[in-house]
């Protein structure tokens, strides 16, 4: 069984594994198990709020991207139909 100094350590470098892997939800688990058993680990607290940011600046990219396919598709899509159903108008006379 750990102890405290080492349940803390083993939990601090688990934390720090699942960021790196850009796994938030999962360093932040730990980070919270950590602050729990010692709330005064101050590389937990930095390494915690840097998790937070990291998250929802990867959150914000995410809906940036997401939001600039779908008008890329949209525009893609609407040049398609367009020009599929001949696109200029043409007389035959």
């Amino acid at each position: 069984m750990l102890d405290g100094q080492d349940k803390a350590d083993y939990l601090f470098f688990l934390a720090l594994a699942h960021f790196r892997l850009h796994e938030y939800d999962e360093a932040n688990r730990c980070l919270t198990r950590l602050l729990r058993i010692m709330p005064h680990h101050n590389e937990a607290k930095v390494l915690h709020e840097i998790v937070n940011d990291r998250a929802k600046r990867d959150g914000v990219i995410g809906m940036v991207t997401s939001t600039v396919i779908a008008c890329l598709g949209a525009y893609v899509a609407f040049k398609l139909l367009k020009g599929g159903r001949g696109g200029r108008s043409r007389s035959f006379m």
